[in-house]
């Protein structure tokens, strides 16, 4: 009976949680009865779940996506926990989620750091509540330190000029820590005259791109790769069999659905959250100060930033995940009215539904390609070629398809191209309100040559 009972507790956690966020039609899967020596013989209620099928497309399209298996994962923690204060009569808590609208910028007094975040509530479990945070510091290249507890939503840490510091937050509550925040970074470079925020908008993770018609179905990495959360083992390879009605014939060519096996075993590098450490280290060298926010932090509070520097990323207009929000659009446009200096960078500036016409409009650049690059070379003005990102690979997320981009008026100028057919890479537009946007279909931390990257970044802030 208690195996029965964990069974049904999980089975029904699973369905509710994933129709709440992903498929409100997800259909509760069957309770099987069997004598399994696996859970018969543990000594302890237990059961096995078999939740997702590689001969199902469906399922996979689920089952590739990061953001999916940790709230199917999360909600059999959740049955587990159901099912022993059930047992025993006791009360459960929730671990908490990942806080929100993360902020890191210089405090009143010199030589200090003032970081702010938000609690993000869990609409799916209310005893999920935070009650204390775990504040880590890591300077320069080293490793996080043990942290500091904090009690309220802010602390203000000392820093030291000449250093990349960079922090993440963990809730603690009742039902232990969290998931760790994005990272955030500053750095205070002595005798600077101006400091960059650098705005973190690239949160995404997701599964590659899918592909769903009557007779072809599959997943097309050479498309889109997707974003895995941190690291991922999952990829063997590019899928070359998409005909529905490709029948098993053995192991070795299982039919609908079939990949290659090149990459099996290997660890291939998703979005690390840590970026802003990228650009601002980038920044310091060149003796710029710089702070960061998270896209919501910033668009809460815009406040009146001299330059900014927008990290998009491989950042795409999805069911989850949205490049330019409303929010995001009014305090861009905000920006450049009062004459402001603004770099971005990303995979989609010109080509995501969300980008088309009002770049053109509000930020001075349009799309000419969205399928730039696809051999991962730009090319200096010198003549000097340089390879982003482009290719499954463990030291950095790859972009398969980057942007190319054009000046949408007079006052914009080409400043880089791709080497591949000479697309735009890179635009830069003065405005009449004395702002200056730079644009690149590419997300700069992607560049493998790092002195070339600074070179980029630090011309386009100046």
């Amino acid at each position: 009976m208690c195996c029965r009972a964990l069974s049904d507790i999980i089975l029904t956690q699973i369905t509710e949680d994933i129709r709440s966020e992903f498929n409100p039609t997800w259909g509760r899967r069957m309770v099987q009865d069997r004598s399994l020596s696996e859970s018969r013989t543990t000594g302890v209620p237990g059961m096995l779940l078999e939740m997702l099928s590689h001969q199902n497309f469906e399922d996979m399209k689920y089952g590739l996506d990061a953001s999916f298996r940790f709230a199917a994962s999360r909600a059999v923690y959740k049955g587990i926990l159901k099912f022993l204060s059930l047992q025993y009569g006791c009360p459960y808590a929730v671990q908490p989620l990942p806080v929100k609208n993360f902020s890191a910028t210089f405090g009143v007094q010199p030589d200090r750091v003032m970081l702010r975040w938000e609690p993000r509530t869990d609409p799916l479990e209310p005893t999920a509540v935070a009650n204390s945070y775990l504040v880590r510091t890591r300077i320069d290249g080293g490793g996080f330190d043990d942290g500091v507890v904090v009690k309220d939503t802010s602390v203000t840490l000392d820093i030291e000029p000449g250093h990349v510091y960079s922090y993440e937050v963990t809730a603690v509550g009742e039902g232990g820590y969290s998931f760790p925040s994005e990272i955030l970074s500053v750095g205070e470079a002595p005798g600077a005259s101006r400091t960059v925020l650098i705005v973190n908008g690239f949160d995404r993770v997701g599964g590659p791109a899918a592909m769903n018609g009557s007779e072809y179905a599959g997943f097309n990495y050479l498309e889109d790769s997707g974003v895995p959360y941190r690291k991922t083992v999952c990829y063997t390879g590019q899928q070359y069999e998409f005909r529905r009605d490709a029948v098993l014939v053995n192991d070795v060519y299982p039919g609908f659905g079939a990949c290659e096996d090149t990459y099996a075993g290997r660890i291939f590098a998703g979005n690390s959250f840590d970026y802003p450490s990228v650009h601002g280290k980038a920044l310091l060298e060149s003796g710029i100060s710089f702070c960061s926010q998270s896209r919501d932090a910033y668009t809460a509070a815009p406040g009146d930033w001299e330059a900014i520097d927008l990290i998009l990323g491989k950042q795409i207009s999805d069911r989850r995940h949205t490049l330019f929000a409303p929010e995001l659009k009014a305090a861009l446009e905000n920006h450049v009215s009062k004459g402001g200096i603004l770099v971005l960078s990303g995979s989609a500036i010109a080509s995501d539904p969300g980008a088309r016409g009002w770049t053109e409009k509000a930020l001075g650049y349009k799309m000419t390609d969205s399928h730039a690059g696809r051999d991962g070379l730009v090319k200096s003005p010198s003549g000097i070629s340089y390879e982003f990102s482009h290719t499954p690979n463990p030291d950095c997320y790859s972009v398969e398809n980057a942007d190319g981009v054009a000046p949408s008026g007079l006052k914009g100028r080409i400043i880089l191209r791709y080497q591949m057919r000479g697309v735009s890479a890179a635009v830069r537009t003065r405005f009449h309100s004395g702002a200056v946007v730079t644009a690149f279909g590419f997300p700069l931390e992607t560049l493998s040559d790092r002195e070339f990257m600074k070179t980029l970044l630090s011309e386009s802030v100046k």
